[in-house]
């Protein structure tokens, strides 16, 4: 036989139970409807249709007649009151009989001999569920202990340092003879030296030579009349001590000649120069002057004068560089100032003028 589960075994044994109760059921109540038979000699009347077999007889209501129903599937056939019970099987020895493999006793109920019924053949071995154990990592091995360093040498003590060596005292040095500087070299000559000594000059009297080109009648103080360029020579002297009181004054005479015949003059007087920024200086000088002009006169391209001797005044402001040279800017007026006469236009040049001092 095909083996069956558990399930299907606890099914079959129900079944089998409620087999062997109705078997047990029909078997009591059988013997005492044949006695009750036997003792009373009647029988049981049929119908005029005999019903089937283990058909039971059905009452109908009134005029319907008799119907037989079968009985139900589940009622045992009759058997009869005590079955002869089998022995059990017994073995050589006259002990039990050992069972074949997968066979079990079963104890029947009273009345009823034994058999055996086959137990279910085992479960076949289930497959074991996958299992995935957690990863393992192993502890890390331990660190290694340091290796243990030999402890370092005391250094040795430093040897003493040697005393120093005893030098000889130095034998006094002979005072060492003294010896004259030499003068000081002259300094170099100044490119802006100081203001020139007043008592120098040429043989103690000129001190200056200057020279100008100068713009005639360039009308500064009055009306351009006249025309051409006029040449200046002047010459400087020194200042004599009776002008001390003056603020000494340096005397000064000159001329100016006009390159196109208009008016020239010839002049003299008293120059003062200061000086500043140690190169520089300024000139104001003062006096009388005489020209060959007109004095009075109806042309339109000549000066009318008004004297023939005239105030005449003049400033130079200059520049002295390279020992005795320098240069000046130049302004001079001539006029009577209305003293000497009723015609007075007065005559100017501007220019430039060079200078070299003795």
């Amino acid at each position: 036989m095909r083996g069956v589960s558990g399930r299907g075994v606890r099914r079959l044994a129900r079944a089998c139970t409620s087999v062997f109760a109705a078997a047990a059921l029909a078997g009591a109540t059988a013997p005492a409807a044949g006695q009750t038979a036997a003792a009373g000699g009647a029988t049981v009347a049929q119908s005029a249709s005999p019903t089937p077999a283990r058909s039971p007889v059905h009452t109908p209501m009134p005029g319907h007649g008799a119907v037989a129903l079968p009985a139900l599937p589940s009622a045992a056939p009759a058997q009869p009151a005590s079955p002869p019970a089998r022995p059990a099987p017994t073995a050589a020895g006259g002990g039990p009989a050992a069972l074949p493999p997968g066979y079990v006793t079963h104890t029947p109920l009273p009345g009823r001999g034994a058999f055996s019924l086959q137990a279910p053949p085992p479960s076949p071995p289930q497959p074991a569920e996958l299992f995935y154990p957690a990863p393992y990592y192993p502890a890390p091995p331990p660190y290694p202990a340091p290796p243990a360093y030999p402890a370092p040498p005391p250094y040795p003590a430093p040897p003493p340092y040697p005393a120093p060596p005893l030098y000889p005292a130095p034998a006094p040095a002979p005072y060492p003879a003294q010896v004259q500087a030499a003068p000081p070299a002259p300094a170099p000559a100044a490119a802006f030296p100081a203001p020139p000594d007043e008592e120098a000059g040429a043989f103690g009297l000129l001190s200056d030579v200057r020279l100008g080109l100068l713009l005639h009648d360039p009308g500064v103080f009055g009306r351009n009349e006249e025309d051409g360029l006029d040449v200046n020579v002047e010459l400087v002297f020194v200042s004599p001590d009776f002008l001390d009181f003056l603020w000494s004054p340096r005397p000064h005479l000159g001329f100016t000649v006009n390159t196109q015949g208009d008016t020239s003059q010839a002049y003299f007087g008293l120059t003062w120069e200061w000086w500043f920024w140690e190169a520089f200086f300024f000139d104001f000088a003062f006096g009388l002057s005489v020209h060959d002009g007109e004095t009075e006169t109806d042309e339109l391209d000549m000066k009318e004068l008004g004297s023939r001797v005239l105030f005449r005044a003049a400033i130079d402001l200059g520049w002295n560089f390279l020992g005795p040279h320098g240069v000046s800017f130049f302004l001079d007026h001539a006029s009577h100032g209305g003293l000497l006469g009723d015609k007075n236009e007065g005559l100017d040049t501007l220019g430039l003028r060079y200078i070299y001092r003795f």
